[in-house]
């Protein structure tokens, strides 16, 4: 296995930080971690999101559509850095509770 660079380093402190904000519902230091031109293929419709703003509105809807926090989970994680270019691909499982009391899994793993 090869070691990580120091950019894959604070790549993969950056998700960690997101991690943290997501499962609180912090909404701010959520959204701190996108640009405002971001392009996210995600598992909840709308599945392709083309800006932040965007990328907000499908959090917070989210969010007020659950009980209590969100428990997630990265399950892989593979990061690429060449020249200028960031990439990070997540498999992640998400799971909140439902205003019903049903407690869903979204994701892969």
């Amino acid at each position: 296995m090869q070691t990580p660079t120091a950019e894959e380093m604070e790549i993969r402190k950056g998700l960690d930080d997101l991690v943290q904000a997501l499962r609180a519902k912090d909404i701010e230091a959520l959204m701190a971690h996108y640009a405002a031109d971001t392009v996210v293929f995600d598992i909840r419709p709308p599945l392709r999101i083309e800006s932040a703003d965007a990328y907000r509105e499908n959090f917070e809807a989210w969010f007020a559509s659950v009980d209590g926090p969100i428990d997630y989970e990265v399950h892989e994680l593979l990061v690429t850095v060449r020249d200028a270019w960031r990439s990070a691909m997540v498999c992640a499982t998400s799971e909140a509770k439902e205003p019903t009391g049903r407690s869903p899994t979204i994701g892969c793993g």
